[in-house]
């Protein structure tokens, strides 16, 4: 008995940390992916969406630092470098590219959260 409830503590410590670390992941994600829509929806009617791209680049700038504990830090520079190319693409005012670039962009952070959320093949 005095060694059940210590594992019961420990079990409930590891399960807390993984909802709470996957959550922030995912509501990570989430929100980049809206500053990036936001950013298509600018661009698609016409207006400078720079401001926005910076506002995505700090963010993300903030957060990959807690991220990097749980992500494959190639998929989190994926994420900066595509960033970083969308920046660029706006700037040059290369619209399919630009169009393509947020499509890549949402394809890497879907990538994230897909690798990152808590599957029964995980806890097997």
């Amino acid at each position: 008995m005095k060694r059940l409830i210590p594992a019961a503590v420990i079990i409930t410590l590891v399960l807390i940390l993984q909802v709470t670390s996957s959550r922030y992941i995912q509501n990570t994600c989430l929100t980049a992916m809206g500053f990036a829509e936001q950013c298509e929806e600018e661009e698609i009617a016409g207006k400078d969406c720079r401001r926005t791209l910076s506002v995505l680049a700090d963010y993300w700038n903030k957060k990959e630092y807690g991220l990097s504990f749980f992500v494959n830090h190639e998929k989190l520079s994926g994420v900066e470098l595509q960033i970083k190319s969308l920046i660029e693409k706006a700037e040059a005012k290369e619209k399919p590219l630009f169009h393509e670039g947020i499509k890549t962009l949402t394809v890497l952070l879907e990538q994230i959260q897909d690798d990152t959320a808590i599957h029964i093949k995980g806890v097997a």
